[in-house]
């Protein structure tokens, strides 16, 4: 969290430490607040290992001041790019990782980095504050300015209270919430206060400001065939990586179980990881209920069994979800205005039960198995639209077993064709 002044006004500095006392309802943790007369940062660390800090400004004026929320996947590898010996990284945070990339490649560090997080490098010199997000928004980002008063931060209910200003709220993106409560919004409810875009840069000076996307997915037809082992190989190493660093904690590390092939995946790499270092998965969760008379197993494929057996595998023992009428209720008296979203209902009694069994970390793949198949949604509408008739019939038979029948007809054409085509607003 940070206030920067562009103009002759000074921070208010026992404004700004009341306003980043806000966040301590984040849980304990290491805080840490700096300040000058035109600049005040505020951190708070939440792990023991250095993931959240800022790389501070030595006596050199021209130095960049960096503060990033950071979890770096390619540490090493950036290590070598920027010439760190392997005994001096242990040291270093990644948050002083990013400066030091920053001072080496400018705004062109991103294209070396690999991982999750939002960082702002302040230049003093330049009257330059240069705002970033990683390629898939996975750390927010937020920002406002008031004249010559810029305002930012991680967390939005801090945010708001940097320079004591009042807000009002944006009706528009009440009315956005309200047609999709289960979607986050486009930007945050208050008026004037603006959400970094994913893979994006914003820059503000003290004349304006400019945002650029720094990378974006773009799709492309590859002409060679693809070996299907090489991609297999990438896929996992690239998972691998990612679930490797965050094993990089000697707090006790619980994982989410679904039954899907991103929590196992996630869940059986972390296991192995840790098994190579003389640890295991503290405890598995999972948002399904325990089997009893009101949710016996089924017959069928009920993913209990599988999960059950997934937690067997890595030695956890296995916490089911409590889920129920009072813990939606509750999710009405959250604060939404910071939240924006109602999809996360089923991780709350989850994430209490983790707090209360002393879990330091929480490994799920919620979504990541839509990274391998969007699970057919809008393929059928995708072919009739491009007039692949056959196609689009062979999918539904192929899928559904039961095209030529009109109930099973009339049932997909809505969520299958209809919706996937309806125009964003």
């Amino acid at each position: 969290m940070g206030q920067i002044e562009f103009g002759q006004k000074k921070v208010d500095q026992q404004q700004f430490i009341d306003a980043f006392s806000t966040l301590e309802h984040f849980g304990s943790g290491r805080s840490n607040v700096e300040l000058d007369s035109q600049w005040a940062l505020g951190i708070h660390q939440f792990d023991d290992r250095p993931f959240v800090q800022s790389a501070k400004r030595t006596s050199d004026l021209d130095e960049p001041i960096v503060i990033a929320d950071a979890i770096l996947d390619n540490r090493e590898q950036l290590a070598q790019k920027l010439e760190i010996f392997p005994g001096e990284l242990e040291s270093l945070s990644d948050a002083q990782l990013i400066k030091a990339s920053f001072q080496k490649w400018g705004e062109k560090c991103v294209d070396h980095l690999s991982g999750d997080y939002a960082f702002v490098a302040l230049s003093p010199q330049e009257a330059k504050l240069t705002l970033f997000r990683d390629h898939i928004g996975s750390r927010p980002l937020f920002w406002f300015r008031r004249e010559h008063t810029i305002g930012f931060g991680t967390a939005l209910e801090g945010v708001i209270k940097v320079g004591g200003y009042s807000w009002r709220i944006d009706e528009s993106v009440v009315a956005e919430y309200l047609a999709f409560p289960i979607t986050p919004v486009s930007k945050p409810f208050f008026e004037g206060v603006q959400s970094v875009p994913p893979a994006s840069i914003v820059r503000i000076y003290p004349g304006g400001e400019d945002t650029i996307q720094w990378w974006s997915p773009n799709t492309r037809t590859i002409c060679r065939p693809v070996d299907e082992a090489d991609a297999v190989a990438l896929v996992r190493g690239k998972i691998e990586e990612a679930v490797t660093t965050r094993c990089d904690t000697s707090r006790p590390i619980g994982c989410h179980l679904s039954g899907g092939i991103d929590s196992t995946a996630v869940a059986m790499i972390a296991g192995l990881v840790l098994e190579k270092r003389s640890r295991k998965i503290d405890r598995a969760y999972t948002w399904s209920p325990d089997s009893d008379n009101k949710y016996p197993i089924s017959s069928g494929r009920d993913e209990r069994r599988y999960i059950t057996s997934l937690a067997l595998k890595l030695g956890a023992p296995l916490t089911f979800g409590k889920s129920t009428l009072n813990n939606i209720l509750h999710q009405f008296t959250r604060p939404m205005e910071f939240e924006s979203t109602l999809g996360v209902v089923d991780e709350h009694p989850i994430t209490l039960e983790a707090g209360i069994h002393g879990t330091g970390v929480f490994l799920s793949g919620w979504g990541g198995d839509e990274a391998f198949s969007p699970h057919g949604h809008g393929v059928i509408g995708y072919y009739l639209i491009s007039g692949k008739w056959r196609r689009a019939l062979r999918f539904a038979r192929n899928r559904y077993n039961s095209a030529n029948k009109l109930k099973f007809l009339t049932k997909i054409l809505w969520r299958e064709l209809l919706h996937p085509l309806l125009p964003t607003f």
